[in-house]
């Protein structure tokens, strides 16, 4: 799995495999911003009367029965549905009592979710542009950073090469860092499970404890902008077991001959009250996803917060709205559609919901522009053909093949139909099975899809009240080939969908009520991050044809004959390539990933040492693995190497962190400081 804020993520209490789902593919939490307009009027979603009425929502959901009771099935996820709403269905979700007042806020206009940087190496690189999503790494200024490995925070000095302070934070936690306030935020997952939020003083050489707020369930999201994060978590209803000793044998612990009817309700109860917690119209996962925001002082507890039921797959974040993604199955076909309700940010009021067919790659699957919301979908069988999808530390080429020439140098344009031949190419190498992190695969017979059937396509829904449809593509991408990369960029999206071959799609957006495919380019391989540098330029970060890490430059400058103008080896893995933290942009056109390679068998090695990370050789000998800082400039319209810097280490780098003089290469527990010249200068265990 990609280095995303939840750990390996089990279901609680049995909930289904979405819920999983959800929480692996997510990428981490959310953040509050400086408010709207006046919310409209909110459609698709209702209250609950009582617990009494969402304990039975549960209960009825649980069971796969059908949800009469709350409202009528939602109409098929076709073309022209949304999510049906009687007039007096028009209710915002309100903070629950005691969570405080609402802040007056200034009204802002939604962002335009469109390709953004890092500020020069001096941020993450996110979704959308002023709103911060928490990372393994986080820059304070200078040669200061803070660093995330195991249960330790730490602060690192690069210029000292050493470390600062250190304090304990929850499992797989990642951070983010509000300038300002000099408070840092960390997010993640407890020893019991549930999602963990510590916030702390930043100083010069200390990190101090400013408090905890936890909450059942499985974080979802997390993002931060100014002085508030804003915390999606998922939870699912529980199903108590009674043992009576008393009917059965005391060791055998045997059931009681009914089952007890209580169920005990997801986030047991808080923060928002069962009268206050929204549901759709129809059907949805017998899951309910909460939205906290917690604030910057003062006491860490939440200022606002919603709830709606189901299941939490992701959660975008703008500058106005939070959309949370809620799929949900139809139970005779197994057909995918993807529920999507819009909050206001400022008072996290419900404003809308819709619904779109299918599945929803990732964050970057959803764009607002202009007053309109793009979602880039597969639909019929929302995953089939996808590549099996990896927890912890995966990659690509990872099964302990030799590389005796890791890096292959640029080469020249390339057309729609000619495949990429490396300049090194490795003789009698035996390439695995391209296996890539992406969102797990809910555990159920696919759909039986007609494989000449196109399954891709981008919807473009208004914002105003209802998600309603103005406009959706044509159908595209080869038979049988899902969404692997999507990126919006303006009134232009770029799309990769992959199975066999890597075409790359070019998408006009101008006109919402008429979005269309203008251009497309086949190649091997795939992209599954991309990156717009300019208007005209796109950098694909994706497993080439010999299942190696590579970075691809196109020219869009003509959306209707995209080409791809060069394509540089990276290395066997890169996280670039299913993370896009992993990106840093050195600014003037430059930008480094980190990239491992699977070396030799170390030299010297007795025949009984234990294997490696990379794995053993036929006589038991540990293989070295080579990490790189691999640093791309783009010169003359061309994609070029503008340094490599290579560190032995035990474990593959996963984030990197530029310095005066030098790097900072992170792995699961330390940092490896480096001069710019790659001399090494010290190796600083974190976790």
């Amino acid at each position: 799995m990609n280095e995303s804020l939840n750990p390996t993520s089990r279901p609680r209490r049995g909930i289904i495999g979405v819920l999983a789902a959800t929480a692996t593919a997510a990428l981490v939490a959310g953040v509050v911003v400086l408010g709207g307009d006046t919310p409209v009027a909110a459609s698709g979603l209702a209250r609950f009367e009582s617990c009494a009425e969402l304990e039975g929502w549960g209960r009825d959901a649980s069971g796969s029965e059908t949800f009469e009771e709350v409202g009528a099935p939602l109409a098929a996820a076709g073309v022209e549905s949304t999510v049906a709403a009687s007039p007096d269905a028009a209710v915002g979700a309100t903070a629950a009592d005691g969570a405080g007042a609402v802040a007056e806020r200034e009204s802002s206009a939604p962002a335009d979710n469109s390709a953004t940087q890092a500020p020069e190496g001096d941020g993450t690189n996110v979704v959308v542009e002023g709103i911060d999503e928490p990372d393994l790494v986080e820059r304070l200024g200078g040669d200061r950073a803070l660093v995330v490995g195991g249960q330790t925070l730490a602060v690192v000095d690069l210029g000292a090469a050493s470390i600062v302070a250190r304090t304990v934070v929850p499992w797989g936690a990642q951070v983010t860092y509000d300038a300002d306030a000099g408070v840092a935020w960390a997010v993640g997952t407890g020893d019991s499970g549930r999602v963990e939020v510590a916030r702390f003083g930043v100083s010069d050489s200390d990190l101090t404890a400013q408090g905890t707020w936890s909450v059942a369930g499985n974080l979802v999201a997390a993002r931060r902008q100014g002085g508030e994060l804003l915390v999606v978590a998922a939870d699912g209803f529980d199903h108590p077991v009674a043992f009576d000793l008393a009917r059965g044998d005391e060791d055998s612990a045997a059931m009681p001959d009914e089952p007890m009817n209580g169920m005990s309700l997801p986030f047991a109860g808080e923060p928002v009250p069962c009268d206050q917690v929204l549901h759709p119209a129809g059907p949805a996962q017998p899951v309910a996803t909460l939205l906290a925001v917690l604030p910057v002082n003062g006491e860490l507890t939440p200022v606002r917060s919603t709830e709606v039921v189901g299941a939490g797959s992701l959660a975008h974040v703008t500058a106005g709205a939070a959309y949370v993604a809620t799929p949900t199955w139809d139970e005779s076909t197994g057909d995918q559609s993807t529920g999507l309700h819009r909050f206001d940010l400022a008072t996290l009021t419900h404003t809308g919901s819709g619904l779109v067919a299918g599945s929803l790659l990732n964050d970057f699957s959803l764009s607002e522009h202009d007053g309109f919301l793009r979602v880039a979908v597969t639909v019929g069988n929302g995953g089939f053909g996808r590549p099996i999808p990896l927890e912890g530390d995966g990659g690509i080429g990872n099964g302990g093949v030799v590389f005796e020439e890791p890096m292959s140098e640029a080469v020249g344009p390339v057309s729609s139909s000619a495949a990429i031949e490396p300049d090194q190419p490795v003789a009698d190498a035996v390439v695995p099975e391209t296996i890539v992190p992406g969102p797990t695969v809910v555990e159920s017979e696919p759909p039986v899809v007609d494989p000449g059937e196109p399954l891709n396509e981008i919807v473009v829904l208004d914002t105003e009240g209802s998600l309603d449809q103005v406009g959706r593509t044509p159908r595209f991408g080869l038979p049988g080939e899902t969404l692997y990369g999507i990126r919006f960029d303006g009134t232009t999206a770029y799309a990769v969908t992959f199975l066999q071959t890597d075409p790359f799609y070019v998408v006009d957006l101008a006109d919402p009520a008429n979005p269309r495919v203008v251009g497309d380019l086949k190649l091997p391989g795939f992209s599954a991050y991309l990156h717009p540098m300019s208007a005209t330029e796109v950098v694909g970060f994706g497993p080439d044809e010999s299942g190696r890490a590579s970075a691809k430059l196109f020219n869009v400058s003509d959306p209707a004959a995209p080409v791809l103008v060069d394509s540089v080896v990276l290395g066997d893995d890169s996280p670039v390539t299913y993370d896009h933290h992993a990106f840093v942009n050195l600014g003037g056109g430059r930008f480094a990933v980190p990239a491992t390679s699977w070396g030799g068998p170390l030299v010297g090695s007795p025949e009984d040492v234990i294997c490696g990370v990379a794995g053993c050789d036929e006589v038991g000998r540990s293989y070295q693995i080579e990490s790189q800082v691999v640093v791309l400039a783009m010169q003359g319209g061309r994609l070029v190497v503008d340094q490599r810097i290579a560190v032995t280490a035990a474990e593959p780098v996963t984030r990197i962190i530029p310095a005066t003089d030098g790097w900072g290469l992170v792995t699961t527990s330390e940092v490896v400081v480096v001069d710019s010249d790659g001399t090494p200068r010290a190796n600083l265990p974190i976790a």
